[in-house]
């Protein structure tokens, strides 16, 4: 799994709480691997939540939309019980009877459900993640919230409930890697070295950068990568005035490569939720001696600085 467990409850014993609640959606895939499409629809309240007590004997327990729970089919979760919330009335719609049934699916989400749901259906994220902490018996605990309005409202449910800001305690689980996170680090440093060896030959003068950006964002797409800014696709290459600069406001990508640029630009984008980030320049037509002295001095002291790195 993603979760450093262990890290988890010894952040949790550092730090006095009994157990901490993420409802950011990257940090609940973090905690449980629950992630479908409405993780990605950007709404302005969190909808689903994980409850990670600090004791071993306490079971975990991920809060999700009913009709979400589909999702674990595709993404299986290591917590061993689910509280489902109503959401947009698709719990009431899909509890009308059907005149056919949907099989497969339809009996593997009911087996889903049996083996995996506890207590009855919630009314909200807020319903959901309170009847968890009291079901775990945590009602009166200390709590650390990554999402501080969820942990207003589920306070003023639960009286005794205490509630902190988690969100750094998040951070600092989450800064040693476990081994599937690093896989998926290199993997996604992989495609993006890839996108860039793709479209570097494409750089040429009288060329569009759209062009050259959307093959990047294709490339990466067609990989199961996405790129962090779906417009711009290629950070920093912009021109202003007529003149090219390296930003990060603009969108527009509607400017020409010229012969004898200097092009800064930086690729950014995410596999399974795990960032890549470098950065390149790239000189179009033949460098002067000056700038290729300078470009092998940055590379020598680049190199020299990786010799010194330890963990």
């Amino acid at each position: 799994m993603l979760l450093n467990l262990d890290r988890a409850r010894a952040t949790m014993d550092a730090g006095g709480l009994d157990a901490l609640v993420a409802a950011l959606p990257r940090n609940v895939y973090y905690a449980s691997g629950f992630w479908t499409r409405i993780s990605e629809w950007g709404f302005g309240e969190n909808q689903a939540a994980v409850v990670l007590p600090r004791d071993p004997a306490v079971p975990a327990m991920l809060v999700v939309p009913e009709f979400a729970i589909a999702g674990l089919l595709e993404t299986p979760t290591w917590i061993p019980q689910v509280r489902v919330t109503e959401f947009l009335n698709t719990s009431y719609v899909a509890r009308e009877p059907e005149p056919v049934r949907l099989d497969p699916l339809q009996g593997d989400v009911e087996r889903l459900y049996a083996e995996k749901v506890a207590g009855d259906l919630a009314p909200d994220i807020v319903a959901g993640t309170a009847g968890a902490l009291r079901e775990l018996g945590l009602a009166r605990g200390r709590v650390g919230f990554d999402d501080l309005r969820l942990a207003q409202h589920v306070g003023a449910t639960l009286d005794g409930l205490v509630t902190v800001d988690g969100h750094d305690a998040w951070l600092h689980v989450r800064k040693v890697k476990t081994p599937r996170e690093i896989e998926f680090l290199r993997h996604g440093a992989r495609l993006n070295e890839a996108g860039l060896r793709e479209i570097v030959p494409l750089i040429r003068p009288g060329v569009e950068w759209r062009g050259v950006a959307g093959r990047f964002r294709q490339y990466l797409q067609e990989h199961g990568a996405n790129v962090m800014s779906a417009q711009k696709a290629l950070q920093f290459g912009a021109e202003y005035g007529g003149e090219y600069f390296p930003d990060l406001m603009f969108a527009s990508n509607d400017w020409k490569v010229r012969d004898g640029q200097t092009i800064i630009f930086e690729c950014w984008g995410t596999y399974s939720n795990y960032a890549f980030d470098v950065s390149r320049t790239v000189h179009v037509g033949e460098p002067s001696a000056e700038y290729r002295r300078i470009c092998a001095t940055l590379s020598a002291a680049q190199q020299e600085a990786v010799q010194h790195l330890r963990a």
